[in-house]
């Protein structure tokens, strides 16, 4: 039998970083998607986020819109996610008492000034919560923003391509399902703790797993 734990990883997987090296100069050195580890030490989120069962004592009484005109506790949502992972919770709007899920955390060192005075980004919270086989499709953000995410639990497989790929000529169009090649990609597993940067302009889909 093989001893896959010391093969060398693909040509296409994203290097770790140690989270000294997360500096605004490391991150837009050579415009390539980076995973930091480490991140989430001291967050409030590890001890509250850290797990289905956490996030239901501290948050399970919050209701999050699960679809349109659809409202459900985040305890019950955290149930039904446990039985099938069908569904994405996706939030954006921290009015009232989801405002706390803020304090949380504190944005990473590399994050915190000029990487907001890009013109035409906006600085936008996502929130998101979901079981395997939920995730995003082949996308990249809007208006050229570059963006970071952290995994308080779980872990995400990402799959990225650089901003000069043809994916519709790959037969990859943002939002469809035709997969025929990839192409000058990258990727990773991300676990607990854990960031990907993403720069601007590249295309990503997102697995939780």
């Amino acid at each position: 039998m093989s001893d896959h734990s010391k093969e060398p990883p693909p040509a296409t997987a994203i290097r770790r970083h140690p989270l000294a090296e997360l500096t605004e100069s490391e991150l837009v050195a050579d415009d390539e998607p980076k995973l930091f580890r480490g991140v989430a030490d001291g967050w409030r989120a590890a001890s509250r986020w850290g797990s289905p069962s956490l996030l239901a004592e501290h948050y399970g009484h919050l209701e999050f819109e699960v679809a349109a005109g659809t409202h459900t506790r985040l305890a019950d949502f955290l149930a039904e996610t446990a039985q099938d992972g069908g569904r994405y919770l996706v939030e954006t709007a921290f009015n009232g008492e989801k405002a706390v899920l803020l304090s949380d955390y504190t944005r990473p060192p590399g994050f915190a000034d000029a990487l907001d005075e890009i013109p035409g980004t906006i600085s936008r919270p996502h929130w998101f919560v979901g079981g395997p086989r939920t995730g995003s499709k082949l996308h990249d953000d809007t208006r050229m923003t570059c963006g970071w995410s952290v995994c308080l639990f779980g872990c995400k497989r990402w799959l990225l391509l650089p901003p000069d790929t043809d994916v519709h000529g790959l037969g990859l169009a943002p939002y469809s399902h035709g997969v025929d090649s990839w192409l000058r990609v990258r990727e990773c597993l991300q676990r607990a703790g854990e960031l990907v940067y993403v720069p601007a302009g590249w295309h990503h889909a997102v697995l939780n797993v």
